[in-house]
C-alpha cells in the first residue's frame, strides 16, 4: 500500500483511492501514478517516466506522458471535489512530482 494525503494505492490488487472512493485508472495511469508516489516527495524526470512506460513493442513519447498526466490530474482533482487532496505538479524542465496539498 501506498498513502499520500487521502490518496491510497493497493499495489497488489491495483486499485486505487481518493477520499476513499475508487477511481478509475488507464494501465498507463497507473504506472504514473505509481512511479510519482514511489518517489514522492522527489521529482520524476519526464524520462524516466518515459522509460518505465515504454515496452521493446510500443515506444512512447514525451508528449504522450503530459497528456497521461494531464488526464492524471483531471481524475485526481475530480476525485476530491475541491476538498485539497493530492496534486501533480510540473517541473519545469525536470518532470513531475506528486505533492500532499494538506502537507502545505
Amino acid at each position: 500500500m501506498l498513502e499520500l494525503g487521502n490518496l491510497t494505492l493497493d499495489l497488489s490488487a491495483r486499485t486505487a483511492t481518493l477520499d476513499r472512493k475508487s477511481i478509475e485508472l488507464t494501465g498507463r495511469e497507473w504506472d504514473i501514478l505509481e512511479q510519482l508516489m514511489l518517489a514522492a516527495p522527489k521529482v520524476v524526470s519526464k524520462q524516466k517516466l518515459v522509460e518505465s512506460l515504454s515496452r521493446w513493442d510500443n515506444e512512447l513519447t514525451p508528449n504522450a506522458v503530459e497528456i497521461y498526466v494531464s488526464r492524471l490530474r483531471a481524475k485526481l482533482e475530480a476525485g476530491t471535489n475541491g476538498s485539497g487532496g493530492v496534486s501533480i505538479r510540473t517541473v519545469r524542465g525536470i518532470g513531475y512530482r506528486i505533492d500532499d496539498l494538506g502537507q502545505q
